[in-house]
């Protein structure tokens, strides 16, 4: 049951939801020792076993010990991280060109113009649209730890990505 309090912790997650996982995720029942023939507990049993906890006085302790046998191996528990995406616009954007009507065309004929892009050589970027403005480039997607705000990772994409 204290495996189960330990991933409702590190995944963010409500008893209801924990309940959810652990009837979803075989990697949940597998972490927490229960087994897949075994009945799993519902959500006001894991809350009843914190309360339990709680009352004994011995909630923070086990937490800060797990903690720090999982530091002692190196092992870094984070409990939140912000993640936060920027558009970095390409130097090479796309030039729009106007096609003029050839002099050898009358003027009584009908004139079009047309507009032909001629695309860039990045080819690994590509359009959003912000607002109301268009943009040709990238998304920086950084992470950030929300206790420190030490930066966890990053990782570039076209800006079109999700």
């Amino acid at each position: 049951m204290f495996k189960l309090l330990l991933l409702e912790r590190w995944y963010n997650l409500s008893d209801p939801g924990l309940e959810e996982a652990l009837n979803d995720r075989i990697s949940f029942i597998r972490f927490s020792g229960f087994s897949l023939t075994s009945p799993l507990p519902d959500h006001s049993t894991i809350c009843r076993f914190r309360n339990t906890l709680l009352q004994l006085n011995i909630y923070k302790t086990l937490f800060d010990e797990i903690i720090r046998q999982l530091e002692s191996k190196n092992i870094l528990i984070r409990e939140g991280a912000i993640v936060d995406a920027t558009i970095i616009e390409s130097s090479r954007r796309p030039k729009k060109v106007i096609n003029t009507m050839p002099e050898d065309r009358k003027e009584q004929d009908t004139v079009y113009t047309q507009k032909d892009i001629t695309y860039s050589d990045d080819t690994d970027a590509a359009w959003i649209k912000k607002g109301k403005r268009s943009y040709y480039g990238y998304k920086g997607h950084i992470s950030v730890d929300t206790k420190d705000g030490f930066i966890l990772g990053g990782h570039i994409t076209p800006a079109n990505t999700c």
